[in-house]
């Protein structure tokens, strides 16, 4: 298993990732990532950024953003909105 960072060849990957996990979510009664975030634009603003990276174990089987910068979606939330 191995992290590197997400290039944009991977993009198709990541996406399906985020699509299981939304299906995964809806199936499950939880309330995140039902619109259109995270989607194709913010994933190449994270790969350019530098923030992005992938789980590779033979193929891509995780993706996450690793950020130190404050993001100001978190300052303010309402029932977990």
């Amino acid at each position: 298993m191995k992290i590197r960072k997400t290039k944009i060849e991977d993009i198709e990957k990541v996406l399906d990732l985020f699509n299981m996990a939304r299906f995964y979510f809806k199936e499950n009664n939880i309330n995140q990532w039902q619109g259109e975030y995270p989607n194709e634009i913010d994933i190449i603003e994270d790969i350019n950024s530098g923030i992005s990276y992938v789980v590779v174990d033979d193929d891509i089987v995780a993706t996450f953003v690793l950020s130190f910068e404050k993001d100001v979606n978190y300052d303010v939330l309402v029932e977990g909105k």
